[in-house]
């Protein structure tokens, strides 16, 4: 491949054969290439423009200097987005000490508590309502039902120990779903 140092490089594959040939320009190449999208990409992570900036210039230096672009063979924008996936990850972990994340769990957890009461209430309404339109069901119905979700027997078991196709068991499960959400469904 013949390019000058002032042609444009766009293609994945002829940075990736200029690696081999011309390290210095094919790296350039990439930088302006993914410089953009990759830093977008860390920010998602970080939400520290800073921070972004410094994690994906380490991974072009770390790519540099320790030549790992040139092991790369096929797919050039997986590779980066990959390293800075990581190094963001890193990131995250040094920067948040557990007793910050102890902080932030209880910060959470606050804001949520209020939540939860009003949560807790919708649950035992909606389950009231749910057993209450058990007690409708036909009773073998009713007992497909319960050796499914209560017990958690498959409709093999469930089929085997009602003397009943596999089939039939599904059958049911299948109906008394249909009945619970057509009766549970909240308008």
């Amino acid at each position: 491949m013949n390019l000058s140092p002032n042609e444009i490089v766009r293609t994945d594959e002829e940075l990736i054969d200029l690696l081999k040939t011309d390290e210095q320009i094919a790296v350039k190449g990439i930088y302006e290439k993914y410089w953009r999208s990759l830093l977008k990409f860390a920010f998602s992570f970080t939400r520290d423009e800073t921070d972004a900036k410094d994690i994906v210039q380490e991974v072009f230096v770390r790519l540099v200097v320790k030549e790992q672009l040139k092991g790369v063979q096929t797919n050039l924008r997986a590779y980066l987005y990959a390293a800075v996936k990581y190094d963001c990850i890193r990131y995250l972990r040094t920067r948040f000490s557990s007793v910050e994340l102890d902080e932030h769990y209880e910060q959470f957890l606050a804001a949520t508590s209020k939540d939860q009461t009003a949560h807790s209430l919708l649950f035992k309404e909606l389950e009231y309502h749910y057993e209450k339109e058990l007690a409708y069901l036909p009773p073998r119905l009713k007992q497909v039902f319960e050796l499914s979700r209560k017990q958690g027997l498959n409709s093999t078991e469930i089929s085997m120990y009602l003397g009943v196709s596999n089939q039939t068991v599904r059958n049911q499960i299948s109906q008394v779903i249909r009945i619970l959400r057509q009766k549970l469904r909240y308008e």
